[in-house]
């Protein structure tokens, strides 16, 4: 089981490696996911919903970033 900020810290280097493709286009998406953790909006949505979803575009394609929250 992973701790909140593990998880935090594995999406957060995805993401990045998704801003290094392509900073330009990548850069607000990335910035909003930033924020949903800082503000716990993420944290949020996986305690009530069990998932948090955004997008970030990378070469003017959509790249779909979803955590998701598992019951064992």
């Amino acid at each position: 089981m992973k701790t909140f900020q593990e998880v935090q810290r594995v999406v957060m280097e995805a993401l990045t490696s998704l801003l290094a493709q392509d900073p330009e286009a990548a850069a607000e998406g990335v910035g909003m996911a930033n924020r949903a953790f800082v503000v716990g909006t993420v944290e949020h949505a996986l305690n009530s919903h069990r998932s948090w979803r955004t997008v970030v575009t990378v070469h003017g394609e959509p790249v779909l970033v979803l955590v998701r929250k598992r019951l064992w």
